[in-house]
């Protein structure tokens, strides 16, 4: 019986080594326009990746990207982003991944640079934001456990005012709801 325990259990960690050196050798840099595609269906933004975007697998899966920039959908203005973040770095589960999905258990967004500008009513992160509670791509089930922002910065433009203010070196991590379970994105 032991030595059935211990076979099962190198086979598991050859498949492991295997899923593992597969995964580091894909150049996930020309996946950029796909990931671009599907983080829109969720976000409802337009994600560009302007440095390189990285997968590992083993210890445990990571996605890095760097240089990462995020845009209205509704409004193409390419010049003024919502968002810029320096590094992002997302640990994910590997159950999920196993399964077809994708649980971000936490997102690390390092000097993110967030632009919140207000026009009347309007407020340039509403225009195309998702309301639903859940995200489904292609039967993939998204969720996002918990966003950590480290030495962010946040500027507030309040366009009838004329006022501008801004928020520096801010350090804050944004949980889902435990009693509701994690919230999922649409």
């Amino acid at each position: 019986m032991k030595k059935i325990i211990l076979s099962l259990l190198g086979v598991f960690v050859l498949v492991l080594a295997g899923i593992s050196i597969y995964v580091s050798m894909i150049d996930w840099n020309k996946h950029k326009e796909k990931i671009t595609e599907q983080l829109m269906e969720i976000t409802g933004k337009r994600v560009v990746f302007t440095g390189p975007v990285s997968m590992a697998v083993f210890p445990s899966p990571k996605l890095e990207a760097s240089n990462v920039r995020v845009y209205s959908v509704v409004n193409q203005d390419l010049k003024n982003p919502l968002m810029i973040v320096k590094n992002v770095v997302a640990d994910l589960s590997l159950s999920a991944l196993l399964s077809g999905n994708l649980d971000v258990k936490m997102m690390s967004l390092v000097s993110p640079e967030i632009i919140i500008k207000k026009k009347g009513d309007d407020i340039n992160w509403l225009d195309s934001a998702k309301t639903n509670s859940q995200a489904k791509i292609k039967d993939i089930n998204v969720s996002l456990d918990s966003v950590l922002l480290n030495n962010a910065t946040f500027t507030f433009i309040d366009e009838d005012k004329d006022r501008k203010t801004v928020l520096n070196n801010v350090k804050a991590e944004i949980v889902a709801d435990s009693l509701n379970g994690p919230y999922r994105v649409d």
